[in-house]
């Protein structure tokens, strides 16, 4: 049993300042809770990626592939989709952690 599962949730629409800001923000986060973290697991869910070979290291707990006007509707879902996922694992780690995918 790890200890923690730590999820993300990541979104890109067609700039590509997106995609190269979504690694940037990945190799943030994976390389803190490396240095700080001892048993984990990292998950994102994943809104409108195009390139998705970024998470190949990570669990990906959903999708969304169309794009939706209301970003703040797709953030809530997304969120509201990892949180399912976190219930359907509560036996197999001790805590769970969301982090915002630019936290860092």
């Amino acid at each position: 049993m790890k200890n923690v599962l730590i999820a993300s949730t990541y979104y890109e629409n067609n700039r590509s300042n997106e995609q190269i800001a979504n690694k940037v923000w990945l190799k943030l986060q994976l390389d803190f809770i490396r240095r700080n973290t001892k048993s984990y697991d990292f998950a994102v869910y994943l809104n409108t990626i195009t390139d998705k070979s970024l998470f190949h290291d990570c669990i990906v707990v959903g999708e969304n592939n169309v794009a939706i006007e209301d970003a703040r509707a797709s953030h809530r879902f997304a969120l509201r989709k990892t949180i399912e996922y976190f219930r359907e694992h509560k036996d197999q780690y001790d805590s769970f952690c969301i982090l915002d995918s630019d936290c860092f």
